[in-house]
């Protein structure tokens, strides 16, 4: 499940408030927790969002969060819903990081965290399945401003080749579907089949992320 409404509320977050554009567990506006962080707000979205999918007939393996931000009350929420996370992780280094931005001496930072296997079990209580490598990115900013970053096939298989070395390690990775649409002349397709077939020659396997151990 990723996220229950991927926004937060009716205020841009970070870009205009619409469903599958902005943050949702973390105000990303000004960089903190939105003002009712708690591990119980969080927990009342994700108890809906498991809901929208059991009453259409589908139980989600595992959680990942709307653009993998979280506050670090609301990911002490997913272990009581969710067996598994599915996603990069960002840690803070405190419980309520409200100084990200700030210059001065002993400021709270976050860092995103790849991992090359399976975390048993993180700071947060998370069982975290690996997305490593990354994920197909084109410049279009001519018609998304948000969207201005190149992320190749080329870069994803040169993660892959750093993770072979990894004993019993994972090459996971996403591609956004849209990014077949003809309309925006890109060339998703041969580059999904590209990161693929390049995976494969490496020596993985390819299997269903509700089942690894």
């Amino acid at each position: 499940m990723h996220g229950y409404t991927h926004q937060y509320s009716n205020i841009p977050n970070l870009i205009n408030a619409v469903s599958a554009n902005d943050f949702e567990f973390w105000l990303a506006t000004q960089n903190r927790p939105v003002n009712e962080d708690s591990t119980q707000w969080a927990a009342q979205r994700l108890s809906s969002g498991l809901l929208e999918f059991q009453l259409n007939g589908y139980q989600p393996f595992a959680f990942e969060a709307p653009h993998y931000q979280s506050s670090p009350l609301s990911m002490k929420a997913v272990p009581r819903y969710f067996k598994s996370v599915y996603q990069r992780v960002v840690y803070y280094t405190s419980d309520n990081p409200q100084t990200l931005t700030s210059t001065a001496p002993g400021h709270d930072f976050s860092v995103g965290q790849f991992y090359p296997y399976i975390i048993k079990k993180d700071y947060y209580g998370q069982r975290v399945i690996p997305e490593n490598l990354g994920n197909i990115e084109y410049n279009i900013c001519n018609i998304d401003p948000s969207s201005c970053l190149t992320y190749t096939a080329q870069d994803i298989l040169a993660n892959a080749q750093y993770a072979v070395v990894v004993r019993d390690g994972f090459a996971s990775w996403f591609f956004h579907p849209f990014w077949l649409e003809p309309d925006l002349n890109e060339p998703g397709f041969a580059d999904f089949q590209s990161v693929m077939n390049g995976i494969s020659a490496l020596g993985f396997s390819w299997v269903d992320a509700a089942t690894v151990q």
